[in-house]
């Protein structure tokens, strides 16, 4: 596989293997950071079966938290 680009003059480099396995390595890295910073200010939390879950989320597809916006009605929409 092969990356072509421009920078300063037309560049083309071969995505070797060892190269992709660092990529794929450092964005594992980088989400696992995000992950754990959500989850340290409470944007991510688990449920008891250790899945991830977010707090506003209805259990088990129960009903939605209230919405807080004034014009929501709240219901499906009309059908005419």
């Amino acid at each position: 596989m092969w990356l072509s680009y421009f920078e300063g003059a037309p560049r083309k480099q071969e995505l070797t293997d060892d190269f992709l396995s660092d990529v794929e390595a450092t964005l594992l890295r980088a989400y696992n950071s995000v992950f754990a910073l959500a989850q340290k200010i409470g944007v991510v939390t688990f449920t008891d079966n250790h899945e991830a879950a977010e707090p506003a989320a209805p259990p088990n597809g129960g009903p939605a938290e209230p919405s807080s916006n004034p014009g929501a009605s709240g219901g499906p929409p009309s059908v005419s």
